[in-house]
């Protein structure tokens, strides 16, 4: 209740406003207020008219958390008030899940850059033991006194030795990767060749391709002089392998072994007494001109 006067302070009479404090509980159970939280009527003076329940907050309770709203048709307006340690009594259990999930999510996150740094490090190993092995491939190929040339399906040059790479017009590694067997052929010809030898060289680069299809044991004689002899060999994931080996000392060696024999052949036809050569279970091997007069017979 409340008294009501007029502005030179008679009294008029007194104003009664009753509150239903049934309706105050239903509602208090609606919206779900706890035991410690607290309902306040203000007017518009700032009076408070009623707080339900009349229990105060102790101080010591800490903050709190309040929500105003004026009433309809009343000059007033209902206040409410929560307390902060009871709300934060009542949120410690997601606040404590919320801290282990972070605590769990951060040993995740930890193990998880542990896992890939160390798949990272068993990486750049596993990438450098096989460069060791390359390059140790690559040393042992460039120390072979023979041609190592190896192309890939698209016959496409991969691979040359040094011995290849002294042999053609590269010397620098890696300078012809990437060249069809077609466009290297081409380009050695057009190094070595002269005017008086263009044609010499164009059918040797088309013979030389004509052997690398063919695949297998091939010799050929260069326009310069130089013989070389090609094995060539599938490879297992497709591409060819070509090695070449320099026999000019040995066809060389060939070439004077038949004038040899071609010399020894006319001294031994030419000589004026029969010669006969038996080998060792006596069967004639070899005759010269003067038995073949002497008994009638011919060479063949």
């Amino acid at each position: 209740s409340r008294s009501v006067r007029r502005p030179n302070g008679d009294l008029i009479g007194v104003l009664v406003a009753m509150i239903d404090v049934k309706a105050l509980d239903r509602i208090w159970k609606d919206i779900g207020l706890r035991p410690d939280d607290t309902i306040d009527l203000v007017g518009e003076d700032g009076t408070v008219w009623l707080s339900w329940p009349r229990r105060p907050i102790s101080e010591d309770a800490g903050d709190t958390l309040s929500f105003s709203r004026r009433i309809a048709g009343w000059s007033m307006q209902i206040v409410a008030k929560v307390d902060q340690a009871t709300v934060d009594r009542h949120n410690f259990t997601a606040k404590r899940a919320i801290v282990g999930s972070a605590a769990v999510g951060s040993v995740m996150v930890g193990l998880f850059g542990f896992l890939l740094a160390n798949r990272a490090t068993q990486a750049a190993r596993e990438r450098d033991a096989a460069d060791a092995v390359r390059a140790r491939l690559t040393a042992a190929l460039n120390a072979v006194p023979v041609e190592f040339i190896e192309y890939d399906s698209d016959r496409r040059l991969i691979l040359a030795n040094r011995a290849a790479r002294d042999a053609s017009p590269w010397r620098t590694p890696g300078a012809a990767r990437g060249k069809t067997v077609d466009e290297v052929m081409a380009i050695y010809a057009e190094h070595f060749q002269a005017d008086e030898t263009a044609a010499a060289w164009k059918a040797w680069t088309e013979q030389t391709i004509a052997d690398y299809d063919r695949g297998g044991v091939a010799d050929s004689c260069r326009p310069d002089g130089q013989w070389r002899r090609s094995y060539v060999s599938d490879m297992p994931g497709g591409g060819r392998v070509v090695v070449r080996v320099d026999i000019t000392e040995t066809k060389r060696r060939e070439e004077q072994l038949a004038a040899e024999m071609d010399r020894l052949n006319s001294v031994f036809q030419s000589t004026g007494a029969g010669i006969v050569m038996l080998d060792r279970d006596s069967r004639v091997v070899l005759v010269n001109r003067q038995v073949l007069e002497t008994f009638g017979k011919t060479a063949a």
